[in-house]
């Protein structure tokens, strides 16, 4: 595989070139695996801030906010990314987005550090569930033969 077959997943370029180095992968699970090892054991806080900068504001929790939230949620945005110089990053699944304002407010007082940390951990869910969408694997990789395996492997790269 190529560096360019993980830019989707994360904007790091130092995360999608060590994917692609690692790559092939024998299944959906262990490329998980792999991402989750580079992104917590190999990258440093720069390849950290290099793909929290080129995270866009997600806006799916914005359909069902009513108009005074989405006006304090820019609001608590603009002054999240002025203090901390990247986007406030929460894995929005499920959450509405009173859920999120109230956790950007929270985070709002959180020393750099501390909210680095908190943020590459919810970076990282937004990476696993765009190996998981992307059509790396076929959805039965396990029923595969050997052969068809290496073929897989083979024509991925």
């Amino acid at each position: 595989m190529k560096t360019e077959d993980f830019s989707s997943c994360c904007v790091g370029t130092t995360f999608a070139n060590k994917m692609a180095m690692a790559s092939p992968f024998s299944s959906l699970e262990h490329a998980i695996t792999v991402a989750r090892d580079i992104w917590s054991r190999k990258l440093n806080v720069r390849s950290w801030l290099e793909a929290l900068s080129g995270r866009s504001c997600s806006n799916e929790y914005l359909e069902t906010a009513n108009e005074a939230t989405v006006q304090e949620l820019h609001e608590w945005g603009s002054r999240y990314e002025e203090k901390f110089g990247y986007v406030f990053v929460i894995f929005v699944a499920g959450r509405t987005s009173e859920d999120i304002l109230a956790e950007l407010k929270m985070h709002f007082n959180n020393l750099h550090g501390v909210e680095l940390e908190i943020a590459s951990k919810e970076e990282l869910k937004y990476i696993e569930r765009a190996i998981r969408d992307q059509s790396f694997f076929p959805r039965n990789l396990s029923k595969l033969t050997t052969k068809e395996t290496c073929q897989l492997n083979i024509q991925a790269k």
